[in-house]
């Protein structure tokens, strides 16, 4: 099982292994139990327009990372305590994969550098992010999209880079952070840019971590399987899902017809005439919520 190894992190190939490994299963891999796990699927199917993998990951002079450089297994699973740079490398790749995440928020700080380079920064202290793609040669659509970005033609890779750099013709040393801008490129050269219109086809789902998973997985707005679920929700036929909206619908209703459940309805309205007489009591009765089609999806747990 070939592996990376920080001085605290670690990220492990999972050859074999389905991506989302149990944790009983990550832990026999270490010498000690370790407070978080990041799973990285590498491997990708887009939008169903064909098939590439993320291959390489490569860091320098970002947070705590002052030169990461990383080839992938099918699988990889970041294994490391707290604050040792699990989210700083989620956040690194977000900031070239992820197309819903602002541009204000690709632009840096001075903080950012690696805490171990001089100050102040010299001209040619940058951070520099980048990732390379393989096994898309037999998607039409992909390579259309990467071919001006490869960088080793057979086996096709293709490569995209973000820098984070002083201002380009700046004629002395940056000052601060005004000093500064931030470039995405693909291949080896900077002049070849890259936007949203590349990011679309390689996007980055980040699921936040579960701290009480029954209740994220509860509220449908914080669910992490929303963005799954919205999007396998608009491939199945309505007709199919009203139908089985309606044969749900018929079931709860023979639950609510249940004599015992009956009982308590009598029970229930008996008390209320009771306390409050015959001329202002409401008949109450059980049952389920109308069926929703769309709410079974979101009911999934």
């Amino acid at each position: 099982m070939p592996s990376y190894r920080h001085p605290t992190l670690r990220v492990t190939n999972v050859i074999e292994r389905a991506s989302m490994v149990p944790l009983r299963e990550v832990r026999r891999t270490t010498q000690k139990p370790y407070a978080g796990i990041a799973v990285i699927p590498v491997s990708t199917r887009n939008l169903g327009k064909g098939y590439m993998r993320l291959s390489r990951i490569t860091i320098k002079n970002f947070r705590n990372f002052k030169h990461l450089d990383v080839n992938l297994g099918q699988h990889a699973v970041v294994l490391g305590e707290n604050k040792v740079g699990k989210t700083n490398l989620l956040f690194a790749l977000r900031m070239i994969l992820d197309p819903t995440l602002p541009d204000s928020a690709r632009r840096l700080r001075l903080d950012d550098f690696w805490d171990g380079l001089p100050r102040p920064l010299k001209d040619d202290d940058v951070i520099e992010i980048s990732v390379e793609f393989s096994e898309f040669e037999d998607s039409v659509e992909l390579l259309a999209v990467l071919a001006d970005h490869l960088v080793n033609p057979a086996p096709m890779v293709a490569k995209v880079t973000y820098r984070f750099q002083p201002i380009m013709g700046i004629d002395r040393a940056p000052r601060g952070e005004a000093d500064y801008e931030f470039v995405l490129f693909g291949g080896n050269r900077p002049e070849n840019s890259v936007g949203y219109e590349l990011r679309r086809w390689m996007p980055m789902d980040l699921f936040p971590a579960l701290r009480d998973a029954e209740s994220d997985l509860a509220r449908w707005t914080r669910s992490p399987l929303r963005p799954l679920l919205d999007r396998a929700a608009q491939t199945i036929d309505e007709d199919d899902l009203q139908e089985i909206a309606d044969e749900v619908h018929a079931t709860t209703s023979r639950i609510a017809a249940l004599p015992e459940l009956a009982d308590v309805v009598t029970q229930v309205n008996g008390q209320l005439t009771e306390m409050i007489g015959e001329m202002h009591t409401i008949e109450t009765a059980l049952g389920f919520a109308p069926t929703d089609p769309e709410r079974l999806i979101r009911d999934c747990r």
